[in-house]
């Protein structure tokens, strides 16, 4: 399992067992998908298929009742409402957060790759393929005409 979407969050699986902390997955939503990723304040794309955020992240009150464990003594299911939004612990704004060394790394990797790639595409965008053949002839209706 990975860890927590939001940055600065450092919880991971193996560092929470045994805890209660929980993680959640991106809603299907794709109006609520956006709010979670706006609080996650991360610059790099996020898979929201694989992204999970931790409970460490949503009110109490982002979380449905169940009236059977609590009636039964039972250990509480933590299940989040449809319409949660993480609330709690969460990064100021996006201008001041940190990035991490390894996404800069990462993000400067992938621009120095792709420029060339973009700058190949344009060369070839502007200039179309020309077959250029030393002395060969070109026919016309009427006459032949010789390239040098």
């Amino acid at each position: 399992m990975p860890g927590c979407a939001v940055t600065g969050c450092f919880s991971y699986n193996r560092d929470t067992k045994g805890t209660d902390v929980m993680y959640h997955s991106f809603p299907h939503n794709e109006t609520l998908q956006k709010l979670w990723l706006s609080k996650c304040c991360r610059k790099d794309s996020v898979n929201v298929a694989h992204a999970r955020i931790c409970s460490r992240h949503f009110a109490e009150t982002d979380y449905l009742r169940d009236l059977q464990s609590e009636l039964l003594n039972l250990p509480r299911k933590r299940i989040l409402k449809p319409d949660a939004v993480p609330s709690c612990n969460l990064p100021r704004s996006s201008a001041t957060v940190n990035v991490s060394p390894a996404t800069e790394d990462r993000t400067k990797r992938y621009k120095k790759r792709e420029l060339p790639k973009r700058s190949l595409e344009t060369l070839e965008k502007l200039s179309p393929n020309k077959k250029l053949h030393n002395k060969s002839t070109c026919t016309d209706d009427r006459t032949q005409i010789k390239l040098l």
